[in-house]
């Protein structure tokens, strides 16, 4: 003998609540809408690692070149020539290619100012400090 299993009499559900779950339903059917990721253009990378790395790195070499020439040359105009395209591929990275800080916040040309201001008296200093030292010290 089987026993019969009493039904349970399903509540009716109001058509606010049938509306719902048919909008949930069909939600849950859809595949997820996915941002994509916003990739930096090859150029924008490119003026980053030059004015963070590159430039910084021919400053340092020829500064070093200098201290140990004899006289004021090429080396020096190849130096300030490079504060120049540093400042100018800086400028260009903020103004066209939506430059960031190096915190990765948007930069904005007050940015490149005091950039320009920072890069150009520690250079003049560098570059100062080492004609000083050679000539009146070494």
């Amino acid at each position: 003998m089987s026993k019969k299993r009493k039904r349970r009499k399903v509540p009716e559900i109001d058509p606010q609540t049938h509306d719902r779950l048919d909008e949930i339903e069909g939600n849950l059917e859809k595949e997820p809408e996915i941002e994509p990721i916003q990739n930096a253009p090859l150029s924008g990378c490119l003026t980053r690692l030059f004015w963070m790395l590159i430039g910084n790195a021919i400053l340092l070499i020829t500064l070093v070149q200098i201290f140990q020439s004899e006289k004021f040359g090429t080396l020096d105009i190849i130096y300030w020539l490079t504060v120049i395209i540093i400042l100018a591929v800086r400028y260009i990275d903020i103004r066209y290619l939506d430059g960031k800080t190096i915190d990765d916040q948007p930069a904005t040309i007050s940015h490149w100012y005091r950039y320009a201001v920072d890069l150009i008296a520690l250079c003049l200093a560098l570059w100062g400090g080492s004609y000083v030292i050679k000539y009146t010290i070494l």
